[in-house]
């Protein structure tokens, strides 16, 4: 009886094993890597070529760049920037764990940044070239290259324009008043207009020189 429940085991795990690759065989790849420079796919060196997975972990290093050929769109990390993609049934979904992050993309393809503050994707009916920059868990930079913009959080949404940047941040946290009463939460996302600038420049000067997609924003 011993000896059937063994060798019963040994066949399970052996289906197992053997069916592990035809399992990662089907497992689609969301995009493929275009350009990369001093930037990693999860703990490996990313390459031109390499698929880009569901839930793979992208980074740069200092000077680095990686960017992704995803559908019809493109994604991109500038220096020192991370991201992880996240499995999504609606299309592609990048959460941005620092530094910037940049896409063209039209809003039927899918592609979403996810941050503390809201997710940040192409405006309805148009395709857009955009950056988010993370500057805190409750703060983020968002510039509108060419199209628009949707910032969405819980149901609100903001558009940002063409050839705009604003500040998207939280409210502050309530002050607790006296005799421990606190006053109503105001979760409204908070906007303001700034002039672009700094790493937001680089990012589309990065993008105009190196670019190899078939859809090349105007570089002024």
């Amino acid at each position: 009886m011993q000896s059937f429940a063994r060798s019963l085991v040994v066949a399970v795990l052996a289906a197992g094993l053997i069916n592990l690759p035809a399992m990662a065989a089907t497992e689609k790849p969301v995009g493929i890597v275009v350009l990369a420079t001093n930037a990693h796919l999860d703990s490996a060196d990313a390459a031109m070529g390499a698929n880009v997975y569901a839930g793979d972990a992208l980074d740069t290093a200092t000077g680095g760049t990686l960017r992704l050929k995803v559908g019809t769109g493109q994604i991109y990390l500038t220096s020192e920037s991370a991201a992880q993609l996240v499995p999504s049934e609606s299309g592609t979904h990048a959460k941005l764990v620092r530094g910037t992050i940049g896409f063209s993309a039209a809003a039927s393809d899918g592609i979403v940044i996810e941050t503390p503050v809201g997710m940040v994707r192409a405006a309805d009916g148009g395709r857009a070239f955009g950056q988010v920059l993370l500057m805190s868990a409750r703060e983020i930079v968002v510039t509108a290259y060419t199209g628009s913009l949707v910032v969405e959080r819980e149901g609100e949404e903001h558009v940002i324009n063409e050839g705009k940047t604003f500040e998207v941040s939280l409210p502050p946290d309530p002050e607790p008043q006296k005799y421990g009463v606190t006053p109503a939460f105001n979760d409204k996302l908070l906007l303001k207009a700034l002039v672009v600038g700094g790493i937001a420049v680089a990012g589309f000067f990065i993008w105009c020189v190196e670019s190899e997609s078939d859809y090349h924003p105007p570089c002024h």
